[in-house]
């Protein structure tokens, strides 16, 4: 699914524009910048933790409470609410204890964090073919390795129960068994299944540049603190790219089809010379030639998610189907950091639907506690 994100006058459509300029003067609605949020507050006094405000400033000199009348939403992303869950408490205790945080509730928050890997094929193209446009093509996984398919099925047949112990041993998940799931749910969409593996972005202007990504990696991450300061924002942020073979070798495919796309069939009509890679990689390499290539030449596609996963607690999950934090009462996380896993498709449109979604869970919720 790639939708379109521009109105007819070619302005963007996005959150600032659709949801929060018609909104923002209403007297019920307050929009701070220029803040951060360093913790959740919350009320101990019960047997389950409720939150009932933040801890919202610039530095820890200058910095305020403000308090909650029915609960609190996180919105930060993927790389900032684990880090607010892990400042107020909510996390491993051997993250928490490495910067003394006392720990309210134990989940594996900041764990599961995958993002895609980018890298660019760039053609040199004669004046009929510079127009300015753009589209998408997406791969099936077999289509993106074509004579390699082989080599990438055994691996997904042979390799995942191995894989899912390595991401554990790295500090990636926090149980293999949970994660082997994950990937055997993978496999059976990549093997059984037209969805797409990667997507080819194609732009001209100039010069004919497709940027493409795997769309499903088997690799996972983490994020987490290392102050307990909240304000100075230090914290590891380790995706772990191409920890995973399979990984590699799908951003090298698809790179090594991206190129054969630009320059044959229709195309050719259009293609003048290789800007991107060029001479630095010879036009017949072999898959694993464009890996090494990948490997020096790849930039992240900062669509990180999976960091306060929506999944049974027993498999590592941070929230519910409804988006509230496991352990704790009157706390939601509503934002790219909750679904578990990739998709094969532009994430955006995950965001927005789940977004939507949880918004009439929120309502519902408000109005029967009224």
């Amino acid at each position: 699914m790639f939708p379109n994100g521009l109105h007819e006058d070619q302005t963007r459509s996005d959150t600032a524009r659709e949801w929060l300029l018609p909104n923002y003067k209403r007297k019920n609605f307050n929009v701070l910048t220029g803040q951060m949020v360093a913790r959740v507050l919350f009320n101990n006094a019960t047997s389950t933790p409720k939150a009932v405000g933040v801890n919202f400033g610039t530095h820890k000199n200058v910095n305020f409470d403000v308090y909650a009348r029915h609960e609190v939403l996180l919105a930060a992303g993927s790389a900032v609410s684990p880090q607010i869950l892990e400042h107020s408490g909510i996390g491993l205790k051997t993250v928490l204890d490495n910067v003394s945080v006392d720990q309210l509730v134990d989940l594996p928050v900041g764990l599961n964090l995958q993002d895609q890997t980018t890298t660019t094929v760039k053609s040199n193209i004669n004046s009929i073919g510079a127009g300015q446009g753009q589209a998408a093509y997406f791969a099936t996984f077999n289509e993106t390795f074509g004579d390699e398919a082989p080599r990438a099925h055994h691996l997904l047949n042979t390799k995942l129960e191995e894989w899912a112990k390595e991401v554990v041993l790295r500090g990636g998940f926090h149980n293999g068994t949970a994660l082997l799931i994950q990937y055997q749910n993978y496999r059976d969409w990549l093997v059984n299944t037209d969805i797409s593996f990667a997507e080819i972005f194609i732009e001209t202007g100039g010069k004919l540049t497709l940027d493409l990504w795997d769309l499903i990696p088997f690799t996972r991450g983490y994020v987490h603190i290392m102050n307990s300061d909240p304000y100075l924002r230090r914290f590891a942020y380790d995706p772990q790219f191409f920890s995973n073979e399979l990984d590699l070798l799908g951003q090298a495919a698809a790179s090594k089809l991206a190129r054969e796309i630009s320059s044959k069939d229709e195309m050719s009509k259009h293609f003048n010379s290789e800007a991107t890679p060029g001479n630095k990689l010879a036009y017949n390499a072999t898959l694993d030639e464009w890996a090494d290539y990948v490997k020096e030449n790849f930039c992240a596609n900062y669509h990180g998610v999976g960091t306060c996963s929506m999944m049974a607690e027993e498999f590592g999950g941070i929230v519910d189907a409804a988006a509230r934090v496991y352990g704790v009462q009157s706390l939601r996380v509503i934002d790219r950091s909750i679904p578990p896993t990739q998709v094969s498709s532009h994430v955006m449109t995950v965001f927005y639907g789940m977004a939507e979604r949880i918004s009439e869970a929120v309502l519902a919720d408000y109005h029967s506690a009224m």
